[in-house]
């Protein structure tokens, strides 16, 4: 039975987070704009860049956690969980077989 079966969750109010964060990017010409965007990089992300791909390169700062930037933000993910009753580590006993 999954959470999506299990009527606990039938009147939960949906959880959210907002994780605010800046990049500062370096000044590029257009020739440089231009040679990225037909990588097809900046096509395929939100964003427009991959901090751990070509685009990373071209990041001078990031004013935030680079998971972040990466994707889900770590810590908003665990303080949600944490908001629903269960714990973090709850989520590895499925994965880890413990």
């Amino acid at each position: 039975m999954g959470a999506q079966d299990d009527p606990r969750w039938d009147d939960r109010e949906p959880v959210r987070a907002v994780v605010a964060m800046v990049v500062h990017f370096s000044n590029l010409d257009d020739a440089e704009i231009d040679v990225y965007v037909a990588t097809g990089e900046p096509l395929q992300v939100s964003g427009a860049f991959m901090i751990d791909g070509l685009g990373g390169a071209f990041i001078d700062r990031i004013e935030s956690d680079h998971l972040d930037v990466i994707g889900v933000s770590v810590v908003a993910m665990r303080e949600m969980i944490t908001n629903l009753g269960l714990i973090w580590p709850s989520l590895w006993v499925r994965y880890m077989g413990i």
